[in-house]
């Protein structure tokens, strides 16, 4: 996920109009600030049920973002989201969607810290079942491909579910860790015919990985 300049709006898909394509353009430029008087947060540019996408070096997209409704701030360069979705297809990984309520998107484009009812999913592949996530906060790191959170979340893989506090998660290698805790039934894919064990984990960290 290296795009050279703003990583997340090179393209806007499907009928965007000219008012929001100067919209997007003021998204990736530094603002400028009046040496006359003090900086106000104060909305600059709205769009209303817009799709972004992200082109990778082979020139396809790979990652869309898409929202009912987009704020821009002038002052610190961010972009309040309202209804964000997050989805991200790469050949030979799983799909990764990621919806919220609510979701601000930095200056540069590179993190994006969603809120209330976050939700994530990672596609299935061959000896991995698919993931779902939920908690009340997370933030993605795009150009490098990772999430994070402080909050309590709860985990479903395929048969197995966890719950913790806090969260790391790596989607290049597919592992994620559970901070603390940690309390669930686990199943590994290799033992599933097996049944699962159920109880409450007395280390501080839970690992999953593929």
């Amino acid at each position: 996920m290296k795009a050279p300049t703003a990583r997340l709006y090179p393209v806007i898909l499907m009928g965007m109009l000219a008012a929001a394509t100067l919209w997007v353009e003021r998204l990736v430029q530094p603002e400028s600030t009046a040496a006359d008087g003090p900086v106000r947060h104060i909305a600059d540019f709205r769009a209303e049920g817009f799709t972004l996408t992200q082109i990778n070096s082979s020139g396809q997209a790979d990652t869309l973002l898409s929202a009912s409704r987009g704020v821009h701030f002038a002052d610190d360069g961010t972009t309040h989201l309202e209804n964000p979705r997050l989805r991200q297809t790469r050949p030979a990984m799983p799909s990764v969607e990621i919806t919220a309520l609510r979701g601000t998107i930095d200056r540069e484009g590179n993190i994006v810290d969603l809120t209330e009812s976050v939700r994530a999913y990672r596609g299935s592949r061959p000896g991995e079942p698919s993931t779902t996530l939920e908690t009340s906060a997370l933030r993605i790191r795009l150009d490098v491909e990772t999430a994070n959170t402080d909050a309590p979340v709860h985990l479903t893989r395929g048969v197995s579910t966890l719950e913790g506090t806090g969260m790391q998660f790596d989607n290049r290698s597919g592992q994620l860790t559970l901070d603390s805790r940690v309390r669930g039934s686990f199943v590994n894919a290799a033992r599933q015919s097996a049944g699962a064990a159920t109880g409450t984990s007395s280390r501080p960290q839970a690992q999953v990985a593929p």
